[in-house]
């Protein structure tokens, strides 16, 4: 007599209308890449699958308002726990409990939280510090909810500027996340009394096991604010006890962030900073969101690289965002960036102004002596045109693809992820020169772009991603893996709408995983074992 034997889990994916089944019945593809993961007869499978899914994307801006529960309390330099109320946003978390409950893959925009403390009390009642110690831990425990366990990024903020900021480092000293990453934190925390009522823990990052970056936000003017960076000088014992506690970790690296071309006023403190951070080992990154005075804008005035206010600490400069509104401060510009050697992403703002003419009437090697071909760690190059296309005549339409052309000349061949936003009348002749002034480019981003030719991507023989803010009305070559649209209009389609339906047909074809949301935003691939790196690109560079 025979014995019966078993069917195995791999038996059954053998069979197409139960594998189909099992497939429907899985939520995400995230969970579906997990499981392809388990053996290669698994992702055989479903690599031939094609499988369509829903999508729900959110904000996660959780925010804690600390403040009396009598407006009218008599005033008092310090308030106790019992006149104490601690409230949190009801409408997020009505929108999580959709987030929560929805059948299909979840998107965190940005893959981080933005943890917003509204502290409308001075000062504690120093007798209660125990307690509301106590209080705080229990207030910040929802950043272990479920919905949060993937995120990788934690930005505190601050949405009270009169009342000190100091007890942010306290309740990040409570805060516990397993995935973490990067935690950024305003600078104004680290003026901090650490007396017996506010005394930092030892390990301000122990509840953070992946932590490895500290990205410290400048959220004042530095310009006119001598007195907050006094204070901060005074307290600088504050950060290095958080950054000692940051040299801990493996890779630890610190990103100092100048939103303003105030720096020359806060430059000794910086100083100390990164003085402190190079003691513990830590690496320093600098972002920079203005590097050429509003002055010398104005007057266009050209200076040397050595006066630019960030000199002292080039080798440290990761990451430039500049507005150019005229040639001279185009020059300024692109002679400052030659001397940032470890430049990783730069983006420019740029107002239509002829650089053909100067060339003609200056140097007409202008090209060599402002290329950034020695800025060997670039990888993220990102232009916006800030001119309306609809205004401009002919000849300045011409002048804004002439510039286009030039600007990217002086790029070196290690950008890997190019974003254009406002570009008009976009060819084969200006991508040809892109492709092969960057060949290695691998992600291309679109917003606001008019292709003129379609088959303008054919000359980036290494892209991988495409990522368009619009409906692209271009060929998408055979070697892209992902793609990935945004419907911009304003009105919401959902899938009766006939663009969709032929959006879903023409790339179905070419690709055999798909994502949709009910906005008509859409994530074509095929490759289900890389979703997760997919989804990170998408996290990063395609906001909902």
């Amino acid at each position: 007599m025979e014995t019966a034997k078993s069917l195995t889990f791999l038996d059954i994916m053998r069979i197409n209308l139960i594998r189909k089944i099992i497939l429907s019945k899985i939520s995400s593809f995230t969970d579906i890449s997990n499981l392809a993961k388990t053996c290669k007869f698994i992702y055989f499978r479903f690599q031939k699958e094609a499988i369509i899914k829903n999508m729900i994307t959110f904000n996660d801006f959780p925010q804690l308002t600390i403040e009396k529960k009598d407006k009218n309390l008599e005033y008092s330099p310090s308030i106790a726990l019992q006149n104490i109320e601690f409230l949190h946003n009801t409408k997020l978390r009505e929108r999580l409990n959709i987030v929560e409950k929805f059948f299909g893959e979840v998107i965190l925009n940005e893959n981080c939280i933005f943890f917003t403390l509204n502290q409308r009390i001075q000062k504690f009642k120093d007798s209660d510090s125990a307690l509301i110690a106590e209080k705080l831990k229990e207030e910040i425990s929802f950043l272990n909810d479920s919905i949060r366990k993937n995120a990788k990024f934690l930005h505190l903020r601050i949405a009270n500027t009169k009342c000190s900021h100091h007890l942010m480092l306290q309740l990040l000293s409570f805060m516990n996340h397993q995935n973490i990453k990067r935690i950024t934190i305003p600078l104004s925390c680290f003026i901090y009394e650490n007396t017996s009522s506010y005394k930092l823990r030892e390990n301000i990052f122990e509840g953070f096991p992946k932590l490895c970056e500290l990205k410290i936000l400048v959220n004042f003017e530095t310009s006119n604010s001598l007195l907050t960076i006094s204070k901060l000088t005074k307290h600088i014992n504050i950060i290095e006890h958080v950054l000692k506690d940051l040299g801990k970790r493996k890779g630890a690296t610190l990103i100092f962030e100048v939103p303003d071309c105030g720096y020359c006023k806060m430059e000794s403190y910086v100083q100390m900073i990164f003085e402190i951070a190079s003691i513990y080992k830590i690496k320093i990154k600098t972002n920079v969101k203005c590097m050429i005075p509003p002055y010398d804008k104005r007057n266009q005035i050209i200076r040397p690289p050595e006066s630019c206010a960030l000199f002292p600490i080039r080798e440290n400069v990761t990451s430039v965002k500049e507005n150019i509104c005229n040639f001279k401060v185009f020059y300024n510009t692109f002679k400052i960036l030659q001397t940032f050697k470890n430049l990783e992403s730069l983006e420019l703002s740029l107002l239509v102004f002829d650089i053909e003419n100067e060339i003609n009437d200056g140097d007409e090697l202008l090209c060599d002596i402002l290329s950034l071909k020695n800025c060997k760690m670039l990888k993220e190059l990102k232009l916006y045109f800030a001119n309306s296309p609809t205004r401009l005549d002919i000849y300045e339409k011409e002048i804004f693809l002439n510039n286009l052309k030039f600007i990217c000349s002086l790029m070196p061949n290690t950008v890997k992820c190019l974003e254009l936003i406002n570009i008009f009348d976009l060819t084969q002749e200006i991508t040809k020169v892109m492709s092969e002034i960057m060949p290695n480019i691998e992600i291309i981003i679109s917003d606001t772009v008019i292709f003129k030719d379609p088959n303008c991507l054919d000359n980036f023989k290494n892209i991988k991603g495409f990522i368009s803010f619009d409906i692209p009305n271009i060929n998408i070559p055979s070697i892209v893996e992902l793609l990935a649209i945004k419907h911009n209009n304003n009105v919401l389609i959902d899938n009766s709408y006939p663009m969709n339906h032929e959006l879903v047909k023409t790339y179905s074809k070419k690709f055999s995983k798909t994502l949709h949301d009910k906005d008509g935003n859409f994530i074509f691939f095929n490759d289900i074992i890389n979703w997760n790196m997919y989804k990170s690109i998408v996290q990063k560079n395609f906001i909902f």
